[in-house]
């Protein structure tokens, strides 16, 4: 991923603030809230006291996030500022549809997903919070595994066995991006009946 790309929000401390400082947490705190027991009560407190820093997260993430959205800083401008003519007439619509489209309803589906998961927590409803859960873990775990499957692409251009351009570049971004929705929300389905 292009330099410029990677360090596109530096310049902007409300959105390093928001959404970068809450992905870190949540980032942090999900791994937690999955693999510590919670059997006993000190246990179960801590569960809830890490939730409750995972769902402020998530709030952080997604003020952040609406941020992003507001400056319009859109993964295909960067890439088309980083490498001019990666976009056509057919590519910028296609990108512009997932950027202004299906990226905020990922990012709705993440705040609605922890939603469901905190009020069956408050309401004792321990299966269907565990269920909410983990919809909303797949919801935020898409954007790690897109970066994954974009460190793969990366790799086979670096061997040699397929030169990237900059419209190479922009097609492994999202085609990552759609590996990563697909299958973190797909699991998390499976996972949560």
């Amino acid at each position: 991923v292009p330099a410029a790309v990677v360090r596109k929000h530096h310049k902007w401390p409300s959105i390093l603030a928001t959404h970068h400082l809450g992905a870190l947490v949540w980032s942090a705190g999900v791994p937690l809230q999955l693999v510590l027991p919670r059997d006993t009560p000190a246990q179960r407190a801590r569960h809830r006291v890490v939730g409750r820093a995972v769902l402020a997260a998530a709030a952080l993430l997604s003020l952040g996030f609406s941020r992003i959205l507001a400056k319009g800083l859109r993964a295909s401008d960067d890439y088309e500022r980083v490498f001019p003519g990666t976009l056509g007439p057919t590519s910028a619509r296609v990108y512009a549809f997932l950027d202004l489209r299906v990226v905020p309803a990922l990012g709705l589906w993440f705040v609605l997903t922890a939603m469901a998961a905190a009020r069956f927590a408050a309401d004792g409803q321990t299966a269907r919070h565990r269920r909410w859960a983990i919809r909303h873990v797949g919801s935020g775990l898409w954007v790690v595994v897109q970066r994954v499957f974009i460190f793969v692409a990366y790799g086979v251009h670096e061997s040699g066995l397929h030169p990237f351009s900059g419209p190479h570049k922009l097609a492994a971004f999202y085609g990552s991006a759609g590996l990563g929705v697909v299958s973190c929300l797909g699991l998390a389905e499976v996972f949560a009946r």
